[in-house]
């Protein structure tokens, strides 16, 4: 099964034909909308976009690199042939957000850094401490997760998209949902998805629950100008049967959770109606 695929497409074409015409940061502009949720079966298959081929590589690295709460993209990720984050940290791109001290690749305190060490060294850990909730106390109301924190806002090269997120158990499943302050649909969307779909299924598999929801409500909710024309022609791609992620490595805790490599997991399964034209992500 996969609805994922049928969600997203209807959350294109709305903005398509609902979007008001915005400038942005970049000044590509947008057509965007305010306020939106998706709600995805992880019991479907793991949450992955087939009407057009995502990597589930990036997914998986970036996502191990915000859990271990770092922030050098460099050597987390363009050491492994990813480069999504070399836009916005360049040398010129660093100083132009008056960011001098930091060093090129540095993304900053934000996402992963706030995770585990909120508002700087010797911070709270959030993740452990939802963690732990789960396995002691999983009725907890509390078990959010934040990665927006004024103090440290423009200390980052970008404040963080998606900025907090909130576990749910009942019977033994393990949902949750995660809050996207600005959202690019066409580049990020389907990334962000998958980090959190991984999250919430190595959490369910370290505390022996089952996977139940996964849920993205959004704020700004765009398609760039520039993406319109290959956003038309993915709306009328078709779409497949989800895949299914193997986890090969038994993992107990959160500390097994953050020590997997690339080789110990596996997406089985996965088809998708291929690629489309390249379009440049917007810096």
């Amino acid at each position: 099964m996969n609805t994922l695929d049928t969600q997203y497409k209807d959350l294109l074409s709305k903005i398509l034909n609902d979007g008001n015409t915005k400038m942005d940061r970049t000044k590509i502009g947008t057509k965007s909308i305010f306020g939106t949720q998706m709600r995805i079966n992880l019991n479907e298959g793991f949450p992955i976009l087939t009407s057009r081929q995502h990597s589930f590589k990036i997914a998986f690295y970036e996502t191990m690199m915000f859990l271990n709460g770092e922030t050098d993209s460099i050597k987390w990720l363009e050491s492994n042939n990813i480069n999504i984050w070399h836009g916005n940290t360049t040398r010129e791109f660093l100083d132009n957000r008056n960011l001098q001290h930091l060093s090129v690749g540095d993304i900053g305190p934000c996402y992963g850094y706030q995770w585990r060490h909120f508002n700087g060294p010797g911070g709270i850990d959030q993740l452990q401490r939802a963690f732990d909730t789960l396995k002691n106390n999983p009725n907890d109301r509390r078990m959010v997760i934040t990665a927006w924190n004024p103090n440290q806002i423009d200390s980052a090269p970008l404040p963080s998209c998606h900025i907090f997120y909130q576990f749910y158990a009942f019977e033994n499943k393990l949902s949750c949902q995660f809050y996207m302050r600005s959202l690019d649909v066409y580049h990020g969307c389907g990334y962000d998805i998958m980090c959190y779909g991984l999250i919430t299924t190595l959490f369910a598999k370290a505390l022996g629950m089952e996977v139940g929801e996964l849920i993205m409500s959004t704020g700004d909710t765009h398609i760039y100008n520039n993406q319109i024309d290959v956003v038309k022609q993915q709306i009328n791609q078709p779409h497949f049967d989800l895949p299914y992620l193997i986890i090969k490595k038994e993992i107990n805790s959160l500390s097994d959770i953050c020590k997997l490599k690339w080789n110990d997991v596996n997406l089985a399964g996965y088809i998708s109606a291929g690629p489309l034209k390249k379009v440049d992500m917007a810096i």
